[in-house]
């Protein structure tokens, strides 16, 4: 890098001044600091919060039935949202017929950035009573398309971490869009025989857990026996609460160059629209 070119911020009691490195002259050529401009340190930072909260909408979307909690941040937002305990109609590969299944309550952490919900940002999870609080506990969702283990080496393969590709438009309202990817998720075929594609069979893990969910013929047969079943069930902890899961969701390496001030020149351009001092 040209030493000319290197800018850098210094932060001395109330002030804050951007420098930059000239060549020396002389002899010895050593390099000299120059200080390009000096602010007020309380303006700077009320300058960068203001870049933040550009980037928010002015109002809360409408909201579909069923949200928890929403939150936004830069170009990207969360939607907690929970299903009550029901019955589903299921369809599994190589089998003709569908299953009518008795699930639990079902959380889902719903991740859009710039409008799209981008793959295995968003989270599907299982609880045996209604959400409550940020800090309830959250349980795995054994069926396939949904991560059962978590790959900690990979942020995209992770715990609950679900591909959610309903057809909508970045445009579209909010509920819409959940509506769409609620209907892609359920509607598609889920793999109970092995692991497809990655993902791992919760089935096949919930076989030592309680074998009333151990196979689809099992977990039918005791749907039909009682539709809440589901509720007793001691489906695997999945070892995070849900505010850990909005956490993780917001906290990825894509976000770091989407926020406002991620780089040198940026925060540089908020010098020169303060009053020098």
């Amino acid at each position: 890098m040209n030493e000319g070119n290197q800018e850098f911020v210094e932060i001395e009691d109330y002030f804050a001044k951007l420098c930059r490195w000239i060549p020396g002259s002389g002899k010895r050529k050593r390099r000299q600091k120059k200080v390009e401009r000096r602010v007020l340190l309380g303006d700077l930072t009320a300058k960068m919060v203001e870049k933040r909260m550009s980037t928010m909408p002015t109002q809360t979307p409408l909201l579909p039935v069923g949200s928890k909690a929403y939150f936004r941040r830069g170009n990207k937002e969360i939607l907690v949202f929970e299903q009550p305990p029901t019955i589903r109609s299921v369809a599994i590969y190589n089998d003709e017929k569908r299953y009518q299944l008795a699930f639990p309550y079902v959380i889902y952490v719903f991740c859009l950035e710039d409008g799209y919900m981008p793959n295995y940002r968003s989270s599907i999870f299982f609880r045996n009573a209604p959400m409550a609080s940020m800090d309830d506990k959250l349980l795995v969702c054994c069926m396939t398309h949904a991560y059962v283990e978590d790959h900690r080496d990979n942020i995209d393969k992770r715990i609950g971490a679900v591909c959610m590709q309903g057809n909508f438009s970045t445009s579209d309202p909010l509920e819409k869009k959940i509506v769409a990817n609620l209907g892609y998720y359920w509607e598609t075929y889920f793999n109970v025989e092995s692991d497809h594609n990655d993902f791992f069979t919760g089935l096949m893990k919930m076989e030592k857990v309680d074998k009333s969910v151990s196979s689809v013929a099992a977990w039918q047969r005791r749907s039909e026996e009682d539709p809440l079943f589901a509720l007793q069930v001691p489906w695997v902890d999945a070892g995070i609460t849900v505010q850990q899961a909005v956490d993780r969701a917001f906290n990825n390496e894509l976000e770091q160059e989407k926020t406002p001030v991620s780089r040198a020149e940026q925060l540089a351009d908020i010098f020169y629209q303060l009053k020098e001092v």
